[in-house]
């Protein structure tokens, strides 16, 4: 023992390897969780069993090998005994914290990261009710002590890779954090929420304020709504399309057990946002594949459920008529005037006949659209009335329904549409 104690080999060699595996800390620069910087978080935020921040610890056992160069060069063997062993504990915390943080993403830490991202963001007042009862009131649940998505996590999702599909999977999905009444770790959410905000997860609490509960039970089967943190997400991401799509994918799978009232809410819920929130996006949106898949997902949302269905359609059109606007393409222009045509014929007995679909299309141009979509919505008339008068469709009282009338004519006159 007295032999390793004075062997200056054995010290340097200690030394070395503390200095080199707490040097490894760069290796963690490159990654990122939901566009958190790891090393930087490992470092000035985690805390080991929420107590010691690694920083410090990184702080300590560096002095300790700096100064055990000195002490091995002493005299005093008591000191060089103590030095040694902490030493030793310098190497073993060393091993710990490079296969446990450096070599892999720490789980715990990853957890805490996309805790602090992604919970308390908003709650519910306890007379706002849930995210189903809302979704045609312009959506009144109140931002709570941030402001919204970080920067780092809209810019992370602006990727669409296998990385950022499993985690958006993982944090904005029907089994993410935010669905803390079926999480395995609900426990720790609970905690999480009464430490960091003195809120509980139970609906059931006398608190005045809550999280956002998004899941809602079914006669035993818990559905799941999209997030309002999902919404946040869409309009700042660069491809909103790719993520509405991944969401209706995932809460559709999720949802298969309860039948379509759940669906035909997600799909309301995102056509509210999309026709009243996110007009600036249309440069991204204004596309043939996403106004395809809007159109797909309102027909599976409603083959026999009217929930919202108002509403959910005049949403629709309002986007499709922007977005002729925003996208003056030819075939765009054709596949936005088939969807309405379709929309149109497609009777629905207790919501609407062909003769209604048609009048709320005009209205909606009336209200909304702009030349350019005017004359897209004059081709789904002809279509739909032929050679019919379009006066007993419209009344011609209203002083709108004139200089549609007027305008109609006109194009019917000069044979546009043959």
């Amino acid at each position: 023992m007295n032999q390793i104690i004075d062997s200056v080999p054995v010290w340097l060699s200690l030394i070395a390897i503390n200095m080199t595996v707490i040097g490894l800390t760069s290796l963690a620069d490159r990654k990122t969780i939901i566009g958190v910087d790891y090393s930087k978080y490992l470092l000035k935020n985690y805390k080991i069993a929420g107590i010691v921040r690694i920083f410090s610890l990184l702080i300590v056992f560096a002095m300790i090998n700096i100064l055990s160069l000195f002490v091995m060069l002493s005299n005093i063997y008591y000191l060089k005994i103590v030095f040694f062993l902490m030493l030793c504990a310098s190497l073993v915390f060393a091993i710990f914290y490079f296969f446990g943080f450096i070599l892999i993403e720490n789980k715990q830490v990853r957890r805490e990261i996309c805790y602090n991202e992604i919970l308390g963001l908003y709650f519910y007042e306890r007379s706002t009710g849930l995210i189903r009862d809302c979704v045609h009131k312009g959506m009144p649940a109140k931002k709570s002590w941030k402001q919204s998505l970080s920067t780092n996590v809209i810019s992370y999702f602006n990727e669409y890779n296998s990385d950022t599909i499993a985690d958006f999977a993982q944090v904005f999905g029907p089994n993410s954090i935010l669905y803390p009444q079926t999480h395995p770790d609900r426990d720790k959410i609970e905690c999480y929420y009464e430490k960091h905000y003195r809120l509980q997860v139970d609906c059931e609490t006398d608190e005045t304020e809550r999280p956002c509960d998004y899941t809602v039970n079914f006669d035993g089967i818990d559905g799941k709504y999209v997030s309002m943190e999902f919404l946040d997400l869409i309009k700042g991401s660069k491809i909103p399309d790719r993520w509405v799509g991944e969401a209706f994918r995932l809460f559709s799978e999720a949802n298969k057990e309860i039948g379509h009232n759940v669906n035909a809410l997600n799909f309301a819920i995102v056509m509210h946002c999309l026709a009243v929130d996110m007009f600036y996006m249309l440069p991204y949106l204004a596309q043939t594949h996403f106004i395809k898949m809007l159109y797909s997902q309102m027909i599976v949302s409603y083959p026999d459920s009217d929930y919202g269905q108002y509403e959910t359609i005049q949403n629709f059109l309002i986007f499709l008529l922007h977005s002729l606007q925003e996208n003056q393409d030819a075939s765009f222009r054709r596949f936005g005037e088939q969807c309405m045509i379709r929309f149109v014929k497609t009777d629905k007995p207790d919501c609407y006949d062909s003769d209604y679909a048609l009048r709320m299309v005009v209205n909606l141009q009336l209200d909304y659209g702009s030349e350019i979509s005017l004359k897209s919505v004059y081709k789904v008339v002809y279509e739909i009335l032929g050679e019919k008068p379009v006066e007993q469709l419209l009344n011609i009282n209203v002083d709108q329904n004139k200089s549609f009338i007027s305008g109609y004519n006109s194009y019917c006159t000069n044979h546009e549409f043959r």
